[in-house]
């Protein structure tokens, strides 16, 4: 159970090498089985790059997936199903409304 000391948890995971980088606050979010804000998780990849479009959402997708399988392998199928989701929404509508669909990601 992670959340009973978070912070040795963070260090734990951080320390087994294992696992990509992510700023504290987001692993808490993942600890906690909290929203992750992923134009957080992409600022620690790649500043000043808001997630924006269907390339910066899945970079910070990804990377925020890495991070959960590290903590909860069990989750891997859920994962694959929310990405594959995403994905196909992006696919299915016109560029111009892709912040739409950041937006829905954010509030599902």
């Amino acid at each position: 159970n992670y959340s009973a000391d978070l912070d040795y948890s963070i260090e734990h995971l951080e320390s087994s090498g294992t696992n990509p980088y992510l700023p504290r606050k987001q692993w808490k979010s993942i600890l906690q089985d909290r929203y992750v804000e992923l134009t957080e998780v992409l600022a620690a990849l790649a500043p000043s790059k808001p997630v924006m479009d269907q390339v910066n959402w899945r970079r910070a997708w990804r990377a925020t997936s890495e991070a959960i399988l590290c903590a909860f392998p069990d989750r891997r199928k859920e994962l694959d199903r929310y990405e594959n989701h995403i994905q196909r929404l992006f696919e299915s509508h016109v560029e111009s409304t892709h912040p739409n669909i950041i937006r829905y990601d954010r509030a599902v």
